[in-house]
């Protein structure tokens, strides 16, 4: 039996290949051929299974801690169940934000995955403002260069390393900046070709 393990954002493969192991109160997110697929496409929602982003404070930094909204912290798991932590590190920091720790209070959260990216990144947004949101991605110059506007107060988007005319970008740092009402948050992607 695996127990309280999060396995994520693996840039080969799936989750788990070969043999299926029977896991419960397990997080399996972001692993670049798929998370609860075959063999183990039966487990998911089961047991305390689930796949969520787990907020690591700084994975790309090796800080593999959590963020005070973990999924994977006691009381925070997203169908309710009981699973104390899940993974082998606790609370780290108070909300993670976009390569570079924190972004803001915790009524605001910007988060990316992966970063660096190759291909396309998630970025993830909650607002606690009612109206819509936009999601902006700048180069280092400061001009916009994509945009994904009239958005809801949270969700996820992916951005494929293109401008709004479809023509892919160079290598390099950009910024995303989530706006909602008057909130505003900023955070760095790294795009690398």
């Amino acid at each position: 039996m695996v127990e309280r393990t999060i396995i994520a954002f693996s840039p080969q493969g799936f989750a788990v290949a070969g043999v299926a192991p029977e896991f419960s109160c397990s997080n399996l997110f972001g692993n670049a051929y798929g998370d609860w697929e075959v063999p183990i496409a039966d487990q998911a929602g089961i047991r305390g299974n689930f796949s969520a982003d787990p907020f690591f404070c700084d994975a790309a930094g090796g800080d593999l801690t959590l963020a005070a909204n973990s999924p994977c912290l006691p009381g925070n798991h997203p169908d309710g169940y009981d699973c104390d932590l899940i993974g082998a590190h606790g609370e780290g920091c108070a909300a993670i934000g976009v390569d570079d720790g924190l972004v803001g209070s915790l009524t605001t959260l910007l988060h990316a995955s992966p970063n660096p990216f190759t291909s396309s990144s998630r970025i993830s947004f909650v607002s606690s403002s009612a109206g819509p949101a936009s999601v902006i991605i700048f180069d280092l110059g400061g001009r916009r260069v994509r945009a994904f506007d009239a958005l809801s107060a949270s969700g996820t988007v992916s951005w494929d390393g293109r401008d709004a005319a479809g023509r892919p970008l160079a290598a390099g740092t950009y910024f995303v900046r989530l706006e909602s009402g008057q909130e505003r948050q900023t955070g760095r992607l790294q795009l690398i070709r």
